[in-house]
């Protein structure tokens, strides 16, 4: 991992000061046999959760550790990416907080659909939009094809709150 003491610019992307909190930037991964697994901003956390698994979206406790997020329990909300990887309790590994996430395994996934949180399962993303009063709406993404994500977090609302309120 590289340390960088000024913002750097990264491939496409421009890094603003404001999305630096740790001043750990990776530009993308490369898995176990080669292959490009994302291209984005990836930041590093340690996992307080030991069922992380690669993919998961993922929220920041108040420790700055971060946890499978879940649409319908507004303390694991808002997800800040998904992770690059299964991440082992107490192990550091990488989010991805914006760019192309591959290997997505989605049933219907198709392009330019968006991607939610799931209520139903701690970090897992759906492509219905959660509609149970309740429930917490976050888009985390877009499909660019069939089995990879732009990963792109959106604002994320209350089903059955007052319209135009971000909580």
């Amino acid at each position: 991992m590289k340390t960088f003491d000024s913002i750097p610019s990264v491939g496409p992307f421009d890094i603003q000061a404001s999305a630096i909190q740790s001043k750990h930037i990776m530009p993308g991964a490369i898995n176990a046999s080669g292959l490009q697994a994302g291209v984005g901003m990836l930041m590093p956390y340690t996992s307080v959760d030991n069922s992380i698994a690669d993919g998961d979206a993922v929220y920041v406790n108040t420790s700055g550790k971060i946890a499978r997020a879940q649409a319908n329990a507004s303390g694991t909300m808002p997800a800040i990416g998904i992770t690059m990887g299964a991440i082992a309790s107490g192990q550091q590994g990488n989010v991805m907080v914006q760019g192309l996430y591959s290997g997505v395994n989605m049933s219907g996934l198709q392009v330019g659909q968006s991607v939610f949180v799931s209520p139903v399962q701690a970090g897992k993303l759906i492509i219905h939009q959660p509609t149970l009063s309740g429930q917490i709406v976050q888009r985390m993404g877009y499909a660019h094809n069939a089995s990879t994500i732009y990963i792109i977090r959106g604002d994320q609302f209350q089903v059955g709150g007052t319209a135009g309120v971000q909580i």
